[in-house]
C-alpha cells in the first residue's frame, strides 16, 4: 500500500508542474511557434521535475525500496496520468478518447508518448536523495 501512495504523491507532484507548463505553453509558446516546437522545448522541462518528483518519493522512503517497488511507484504513476490525460483532454479541449488517441500518433503526440514512458521508469532510474 505504501508503494501505490507514493506512486500517486510522484504523479501529483509531476502533474502539478506539467499542468503549469502545458498552460504556458498553450498560451504563450504554441501561438508563436507550433505544437511540436512547443512540446519540445517543454519535454527537457519536464524531464527534471520528473527526475526530481521521483528523487523526492524514493529518497523519503523507508525502508528502502527495491526494484520492483520502484516499478510498482511507476507503473501507479503511469496508470494515474494516462487517466488524467485522457480526462482532461476531454475537458480541457473537448476531445472524445478516440481524438486523444489520435492525437498521440501525431508528431508532438509522440514526444508525449516518450516522456510518459520515461515519467513511467524515472522512479527505477533515480538515485535515493
Amino acid at each position: 500500500m505504501q508503494f501505490l501512495l507514493a506512486g500517486a504523491l510522484y504523479f501529483g507532484l509531476t502533474y502539478a508542474a506539467g499542468f503549469a507548463c502545458g498552460a504556458v505553453r498553450e498560451t504563450f509558446v504554441v501561438p508563436r511557434l507550433g505544437q511540436f516546437t512547443a512540446t519540445l522545448i517543454e519535454l527537457p522541462v519536464m524531464l527534471a521535475a520528473t527526475y526530481f518528483a521521483a528523487r523526492f518519493v524514493i529518497g523519503r522512503m523507508e525502508p528502502r525500496p527495491n526494484m520492483v517497488d520502484r516499478a510498482v511507484i511507476g507503473a501507479t504513476g503511469f496508470v494515474l496520468l494516462m487517466a488524467a490525460e485522457a480526462i482532461f483532454a476531454g475537458l480541457l479541449r473537448g476531445w472524445t478518447f478516440a481524438e486523444w488517441l489520435a492525437h498521440l500518433q501525431t508528431a508532438d503526440g509522440a514526444l508525449s508518448l516518450v516522456m510518459f514512458g520515461l515519467f513511467g521508469v524515472m522512479p527505477m532510474l533515480v538515485r535515493r536523495a
